[in-house]
Formats: structure tokens, C-alpha cells, sequence
């Protein structure tokens, strides 16, 4: 979840390209302090299962993971965007070894993580689906859940370019005290620049 980047630029550090589709532009007013609600959703839910009885994720471990990646979307890709500071209270989303491969200006810190913002405008969430795969074990407990990704969000710049940050790949979380955290990953980042919408113009019925 990163470098400087630049609406003025071309397509950033993409490792897969991001469709052409451009966004409504904001209104004149925008806001950089607050986080819009970035909602990660579970598509589909399984379970890998050494015990033939367990047929299911249970709730709460589906809560708790889903709970995990919304924090981590929230906190380490929309509200960098919109504050332009680096992400806070990441020790509640990654495990501390995932943590210390998250250092400023690593490939893995980018591939997750946004540490600033092109300019003044919104963050319009685009897809937040992951697909959710528990792996029970003998005793009926969960040992590790591995998250498949789809994520982006489109940064809309008050002057009229954007930017889409896509994420997809997958994350493992496993549960520590606390609730869920991140340990490993393999996710790629796609950052392109959109072009600004063109300009329209009206004529009136010249009068007779």
C-alpha cells in the first residue's frame, strides 16, 4: 500500500493497468479530512479443513479478518490520500514482522501503503471485494485466513485529473491477541493517471 506521485504524470509503477473509465470530477468544495467509508466486503467465503465437520468460516473469524482489512484500507491507503501524512496505528492491522518490511520507501511499503497525496481533492472508493479462505486444523481452530484482493480507489484532484490505486493479489492473516493481523503478502499496486474529462461547452439559438 509509496513515491511522490503526480497527476501530471504518466501511469505510475503499474503492475497490471488500470481500466480508462474516468470519474465524475468533485465539486468545488472538497474536503481532505474526512475519510470516506471504504467497505471491504467478503465475495465468498471457504474453509480448508482437516476435520470433516467444519464446513464453514465461523462468524466471527470472518468478522474479525473482514474487520482487519477495512482498518487497513481506512488507515494505510484513504486517509494518507486525504492527509497527506504517513499511515498511523498500523501495529493493529500488520504483525510486527510484516511491520518491519514495511519501511518507508520499500517496494513492500508501496505495495500496500500510501504516504502522500497528489493535491487537494476526494477519494472515491471504486472495488473493496476480498475472498476469504480459512484453513482449520485438527482441533477446529483457524490457524490462518488468506484474503484474496480487489481493491481501488480513484483520487480526484480539485483542478480535474485523477488518479486510481488498484490493488490485488493476497494477504494471510493470522489471529494474535487482539483480533486479526496481516503476517505475509503478495500484492501488486497499479497506480495510473486518468485524464481530466473534456470540456464542454453550450451555445444558445442565435434570435431571428
Amino acid at each position: 500500500m509509496a513515491l511522490a506521485l503526480a497527476l501530471a504524470a504518466p501511469a505510475l509503477a503499474a503492475c497490471h493497468k488500470g481500466d480508462s473509465a474516468k470519474p465524475r470530477p468533485p465539486a468545488r468544495s472538497t474536503s481532505t479530512t474526512a475519510v470516506p467509508q471504504v467497505t471491504v466486503t467478503a465475495a465468498s467465503v471457504a474453509v480448508e479443513s482437516m476435520k470433516a465437520d467444519v464446513a464453514k468460516l465461523p462468524d466471527d473469524v470472518r468478522d474479525g479478518v473482514v474487520a482487519t482489512l477495512n482498518a487497513w484500507v481506512g488507515t494505510g491507503v484513504v486517509a494518507p490520500l486525504l492527509t497527506g501524512q504517513p499511515p498511523v496505528g498500523l501495529d493493529a492491522v500488520f504483525t510486527p514482522a510484516a511491520l518491519a518490511r514495511l519501511v518507508p520507501g520499500s517496494p513492500d511499503r508501496a505495495s500496500l501503503l500510501e504516504d502522500t497525496r497528489p493535491g487537494e481533492g476526494v477519494v472515491q472508493p471504486e472495488k473493496a471485494a476480498v475472498s476469504l479462505t480459512g484453513l482449520v486444523g485438527e482441533k477446529g481452530d483457524v490457524g490462518l485466513v488468506t484474503a484474496g484482493l480487489d481493491v481501488s480507489v480513484v483520487f480526484v484532484s480539485a483542478a480535474g485529473g485523477s488518479l486510481r490505486i488498484a490493488r490485488t493479489g493476497e494477504v494471510v492473516l493470522v489471529p494474535m491477541p487482539g483480533g486479526w493481523r496481516i503476517d505475509s503478502y503478495d500484492v501488486g499496486t497499479a497506480r495510473d493517471t486518468l485524464p481530466p474529462p473534456p470540456a464542454t461547452t453550450t451555445t444558445g439559438k442565435k434570435k431571428k
